[in-house]
């Protein structure tokens, strides 16, 4: 739709009105009032169930974009904004004058944005206008349109078909865009995300990967392919990190996985090993004949001055299946000292405390703020959130 057709759009919706008392198109609204002047594509005042309503209409910015049946939308306000007296709704950000005059005049006021007034009547409506953004050449367009669905969480599933087709683009501003939005739709997304895991494409693989692990424990639907990627020793190490991520997060309903998870204790990557760990803690109980598996590979993972992430997840996933950590003993790699298990989780989990305490405090006296990527406050996990920066961590290229 064009401009011109908007424009002629918008004059159907004067017939189903019951008794129009002013049209205005098009002109520049100098308020006495206010003393504010603004730029007015349609201004009406009409009567619509025993009230007088009085809407102001302002596209600008909005002119290239508008591609729905303007008309349902704004018949649609008037039936949401129904007040004793006037109303006013104010569209497009311009909330200050119609504020004053409101007061001024003794209006009851109902103050919307565009977006919220289209929220509040017929979400579809915009959710169906930002669909028509995405196939726009503009990317600035395509961009905001993704940004706004994100908002809209799972009323916006009519999208997903054309967020995956962005999303296995080349574009990676784009495609992580859509990530999000993705992520946010959640549930709904997941059968389609969970196809992607068979892509020949590495890339899409693992944003794929990527966004269920973002969706978490609502991709349950993903089990399946999310096991058939730890398994597959050919898979790439990003692809099962963020596989058995989503496992641990969706917890006890993926326990068929654990056997899968039980083997991926043997994966080269330590951050596969860890996240592994952590997955199976959260399988509590059910990863009982995880515990001797478990018992004999973190001997191997020996703990260090600042806490090896495998070693500490596989202490924390015996303590959550059910076993008595207080029995296993760590020899201070510094000293001659040892301590239990437990003894040796608290002390680190402290020393992290207080270190992130400092920080903070530091911060604080230099006027700064300090952003940290918080850990799942679960049964225990490895704090970095990539693994790239689990790598790094621990001093591996």
């Amino acid at each position: 739709m064009n401009w011109q057709e908007y424009q002629d759009a918008v004059g159907e919706l004067y017939a189903q009105m019951d008794n129009i008392g002013n049209v205005r198109k098009n002109i520049t609204l100098p308020d006495k009032i206010t003393g504010q002047a603004r730029q007015i594509d349609v201004w009406l005042e009409y009567e619509l169930k025993g009230h007088t309503i009085s809407i102001l209409i302002d596209a600008k910015y909005r002119k290239e974009k508008l591609d729905v049946k303007d008309v349902e939308e704004v018949f649609a306000l008037a039936n949401a904004v129904g007040a004793d007296k006037s109303v006013i709704v104010a569209l497009s950000g311009w909330t200050e004058p119609a504020q004053i005059k409101a007061e001024s005049i003794g209006m009851d006021l109902k103050l919307w944005t565009l977006d919220q007034a289209l929220n509040a009547t017929v979400p579809n409506k915009k959710v169906k206008f930002l669909l028509s953004l995405l196939d726009s050449e503009d990317e600035r367009y395509k961009h905001q349109a993704i940004n706004d669905l994100a908002e809209f969480g799972i009323d916006a599933s009519i999208a997903i078909p054309q967020l995956i087709k962005i999303l296995e683009e080349k574009d990676k501003q784009l495609s992580n865009s859509a990530s999000i939005a993705l992520s946010k739709i959640g549930v709904k997304s997941v059968a389609s995300l969970a196809s992607l895991l068979d892509s020949n494409d590495l890339d899409i693989k693992r944003i794929a990967a990527s966004t269920l692990e973002q969706i978490g424990e609502q991709a349950r639907e993903a089990i399946p392919q999310l096991i058939k990627v730890i398994e597959d020793n050919d898979s790439d190490e990003e692809v099962r990190w963020y596989a058995v991520i989503t496992i641990g997060k969706i917890g006890i309903p993926a326990k068929g996985a654990i056997p899968s998870l039980i083997k991926a204790l043997q994966d080269p990557e330590p951050g596969v090993r860890a996240w592994s760990l952590y997955a199976l803690g959260q399988m509590r109980e059910f990863a009982k004949d995880a515990e001797s598996i478990i018992l004999e590979l973190i001997p191997q993972e020996l703990p260090n001055a600042i806490g090896n992430s495998v070693f500490m997840a596989g202490v924390e996933a015996l303590d959550a299946i059910g076993f008595d950590i207080d029995v296993i003993s760590v020899a201070s790699p510094e000293d001659t000292s040892v301590q239990t298990a437990r003894e040796w989780v608290v002390a680190i989990r402290e020393s992290n405390f207080r270190a992130k305490e400092l920080k903070r405090e530091q911060a604080k006296n230099q006027g700064s703020i300090i952003l940290e990527w918080r850990r799942p406050l679960s049964v225990g996990t490895p704090p970095q959130k990539s693994l790239e920066q689990f790598r790094k961590a621990h001093g591996e290229t």
